[in-house]
This record gives structure tokens, C-alpha cells and sequence, in this order.
């Protein structure tokens, strides 16, 4: 507490540099200001539809519809990653070969949705997705998931559990359009 008074002496008689911050005492620690937490934000969400189908996705997921309307054919790709742009047509299976370095990064999604002649049954709600071998998807590091909704034909290559995570939230928004 000396050392405080005189450097405050000195520094309103004499000009002296500003005094130094106090130190505390050992009956007085220190305590850390505590900073307010706050909660990342949510993501954006778009609510769209290919075919017949609705979906919610987040906004910062990728788009590509096909340039020319091929029925049947790939009405659109979603992907969490940058892809290559398609002109023309877009080939109906996973955009494998639009990928960067030819790899679906960990926490990677490609959504496929396809429209043809494919029978309408009805799916059991919620809808189930099975696992289909699909080697392209497996070529780029992913595991293949597939089903159907009133003739759209919805597929999805996967690597990754964020990338089942994000997948489950995107299955939970899907329902028929009227």
C-alpha cells in the first residue's frame, strides 16, 4: 500500500510515469472477470423441393440443378462441399466426379435426387433409408444410403459422423409436396 501512495505522490507532484496497477494482497486474491458465454449460432436453413419432395437444408450446403430437364433424370445435387460446375445434362447417380481432388472430405454430404419410371409404392413413414453398395460413392471415401418417395429417387453418399448427423437433421425435413 506504501509503494501506491508514493507513486501516486510522485505522480501528481513530481509527473512521474503512471503508477503501477496494484497488487493483491494475500487475503485478497484476484479474481478473473468472467465473460458471458454465448451459444453458437444456428445455421441458416432453406426450405426447397425436388420433385414432389420438401426438404429444409442449410444454407451454406451447395445446389446444382441440371441445365437441360432430363426426365428421367438427376433433378438435383446437394453437397456440404464445393462442387465443379455441370453443364448439360447432370448423370444421374452421386457427383463423384465433380468433387475436389476426387474426395468427399470427413463430415462430407452428397444428396442425389433423381425423378423416372420408377413405381410410386408408398414408403413407410418416417421414411427409411437402406444401405446400397454404390461404388463411386465408396471411391471417394463416403457409405451409401437410399430410398424413394412417390417416384423421386433420393440417395445420399455420407463420410463421417457429422456427416450422419447433418443427414439425419435433413431426413427428419423431408415430406411430400401436394
Amino acid at each position: 500500500m506504501k509503494a501506491f501512495a508514493a507513486a501516486l505522490l510522485c505522480s501528481l507532484v513530481l509527473g512521474c510515469a503512471t503508477p503501477p496497477a496494484p497488487t493483491p494482497s494475500p487475503t485478497q486474491p484476484l479474481i478473473a472477470s468472467s465473460t458471458p458465454t454465448t451459444e453458437p449460432p444456428s445455421p441458416t436453413l432453406l426450405t426447397e423441393s425436388a420433385g414432389n419432395v420438401i426438404f429444409t437444408r442449410p444454407a451454406n450446403w451447395y445446389e446444382q440443378r441440371p441445365t437441360v430437364n432430363l426426365d428421367p433424370g438427376t433433378e438435383l445435387w446437394l453437397s456440404s462441399v464445393p462442387l465443379a460446375s455441370a453443364n448439360g445434362p447432370m448423370p444421374l447417380g452421386f457427383p463423384t466426379t465433380y468433387l475436389s481432388g476426387g474426395v468427399l472430405p470427413d463430415g462430407g454430404v452428397l444428396i442425389t435426387f433423381g425423378s423416372g419410371a420408377v413405381l410410386a409404392l408408398p414408403r413407410p413413414t418416417p421414411l427409411t433409408f437402406d444401405n446400397v453398395r454404390d461404388d463411386a460413392c465408396a471411391a471417394v471415401g463416403g457409405h451409401a444410403l437410399a430410398s424413394s418417395m412417390q417416384g423421386t429417387y433420393i440417395a445420399a453418399c455420407l463420410n463421417g459422423s457429422a456427416a450422419d448427423l447433418a443427414f439425419d437433421a435433413f431426413l427428419g425435413s423431408l415430406r411430400l409436396g401436394l
